[in-house]
């Protein structure tokens, strides 16, 4: 019987896992683009750009059409450079949204980089390989999965509650997006 068996069996397997669990960077990424993750957050965004430090630098018509109340915020991100590669805001998480997103992942956003006075280009953008997301319903529809799968990418849905099966990012929330 191993170590981790022993552990298992005195502590639990859950601490056992957690115990035994790599720690040498997480999940391997070989190249930009191997793996993508997808997430989805709610937040109040004029809290959230606020607190960012970006709200008063957004142009005047952002700052005025910006959504009042909580909104849905789901992004992408290349999990071996840490790039964000799409970002949407939403009322609400679903299949459109989700797809609209997976659209940004594989086109050059330097027009939207732009258009919100950006200094620098958004260039970042490429084929698919793994797409990992949670079990959110716009990411489990026929819809978004049938467009990754259209672009090339293969699907992956890791394990819920077992964080050391993603990439690094602790999940979507209001303060792990800008940490991308």
């Amino acid at each position: 019987m191993n170590q981790a068996e022993l552990y298992a069996i005195f502590n639990g397997a859950d601490a056992a896992r957690k115990e035994f669990a790599l720690s040498a960077g997480g999940i391997s990424k070989q190249f930009a683009m191997d793996r993508i993750e997808f997430d989805e957050c709610e937040v109040d965004l004029f809290t959230y750009f606020t607190n960012l430090g970006i709200y008063d630098h957004l142009p005047k018509h952002v700052q005025e059409n910006l959504p009042r109340g909580r909104r849905w915020i789901c992004a992408a991100i290349d999990t071996r450079t840490r790039v964000i590669l799409g970002i949407r805001v939403a009322a609400k998480p679903c299949a459109e949204e989700a797809v609209k997103l997976l659209r940004m992942v594989v086109r050059d956003k330097t027009d939207i980089a732009k258009a919100m006075g950006a200094e620098s280009p958004w260039p970042f953008h490429g084929g698919l390989g793994m797409v990992a997301c949670d079990t959110g319903s716009a990411f489990v529809s026929d819809e978004f999965i049938s467009a990754v799968t259209a672009l090339g990418g293969i699907m992956f849905f890791p394990p819920v509650k077992i964080p050391e099966l993603r990439a690094g990012s602790s999940g979507c929330s209001a303060q792990s997006i800008p940490s991308y």
